[in-house]
């Protein structure tokens, strides 16, 4: 090891948990613990909040794709109570899982992997704008009928 400057290496006689330090010419006598460098609690709490963004997103479009296809108003003229409050219910959570969706994303975007951060801000937004959409045209029907 002559080419390599003086420096705390890797134990080359023996316990791989230690380091020697080698002053430019020799091992010396001194040795210290090697120190393992962790993620921080705070950053692994962080990097799973882009897949809460993630699930609240693919959970919202679940609920859209209730409201368009399986909601009673969807299914027949004549809806009941309890099916109509049951569609407000699920049009609520829609409208609030985008807005998590969307949050929560954009708060894992701060750290790595930004894959499902990426993809829930994307399908958040997408969900939103089918909202915007959605009030768009009910005002249009009630403007127009």
């Amino acid at each position: 090891m002559p080419d390599n400057p003086a420096g705390w290496y890797q134990n080359p006689a023996g316990d791989p948990n230690l380091l020697r330090y080698w002053d430019g010419t020799q091992w010396s006598a001194q040795t210290q613990p090697k120190q393992v460098i962790t993620m921080p609690e705070a950053r692994k709490r962080r990097s799973t909040v882009g897949v809460a963004g993630f699930a609240c997103s693919i959970i919202s479009t679940l609920a859209l794709v209730y409201i368009i296809f399986f909601s009673s108003a969807a299914l027949s003229s004549t809806s009941s109570a309890v099916g109509e409050v049951f569609d407000q219910v699920i049009f609520f959570i829609w409208v609030i899982l985008a807005l998590f969706a969307i949050i929560l994303s954009a708060i894992g975007l701060r750290r790595l992997p930004r894959g499902f951060a990426i993809a829930g801000l994307i399908i958040g937004i997408l969900n939103l704008a089918l909202l915007g959409l959605v009030f768009f045209l009910l005002i249009a029907f009630i403007r127009g009928g």
